[in-house]
Order: C-alpha cells, then sequence, then structure tokens
C-alpha cells in the first residue's frame, strides 16, 4: 500500500556531484507547515545520500535513482510512518550549461 507520492529533481554535474538543491514536491504526504519540513529534511537526506555514493555510482542514473528514492521513503517513514511512492528526476550537465 503506497501512501502519497514524492516527486525529486536532482541535477548532477560532470564529477557527479549536485549543481543545485535538490527540488522536491509532495502529494498526500503532509499538509501545511509539515509538508515544508518534511521537504527541508527529504532534501537534506537527498544531498548526503548523494554525497555518499562512490565515484562510479554517481555516474550511473539507476544507482543515484535508487538511493534518492530509499532516502526520501525513509524520511517519510521516520516522520509519517508513510510509504509514498518516489519518482526520481536526474538531469546531467556540464558546467557552461549553469552559466547561461
Amino acid at each position: 500500500l503506497w501512501n502519497g507520492v514524492v516527486t525529486v529533481s536532482v541535477v548532477l554535474g560532470q564529477l557527479g556531484t549536485l549543481s543545485v538543491v535538490p527540488s522536491i514536491s509532495q502529494s498526500g504526504v503532509a499538509d501545511g507547515d509539515i509538508a515544508n519540513d518534511f521537504i527541508a529534511a527529504a532534501s537534506l537526506a537527498v544531498e548526503d545520500t548523494i554525497e555518499a555514493l562512490g565515484k562510479a555510482a554517481r555516474f550511473d542514473d539507476s544507482s543515484v535513482e535508487e538511493v534518492v528514492s530509499q532516502a526520501v521513503r525513509r524520511v517519510a517513514r521516520s516522520m509519517f510512518g508513510l510509504r509514498p511512492i518516489a519518482h526520481v528526476h536526474i538531469m546531467r550537465v556540464g558546467e557552461q550549461d549553469l552559466e547561461a
């Protein structure tokens, strides 16, 4: 049984590191201020998870998708006891893409 949906977008640079703060939205997980708390906690969890990934795994989209999904679901479970569906979008950019 799934409880809500969380969508995470991560933008990774050429070195496999986050180029911008993860973008997270949710539906059916939380409302109001507690939703903001969840998104903030989930964002930190995603950042920490990507930082902890090995170099090779950072360049494997399925690995990144899996660990990011697990991270946001873990936060939802610890805060609310819920198991949301997690959609992860990965974008890879070169440094020149960010300068425009």
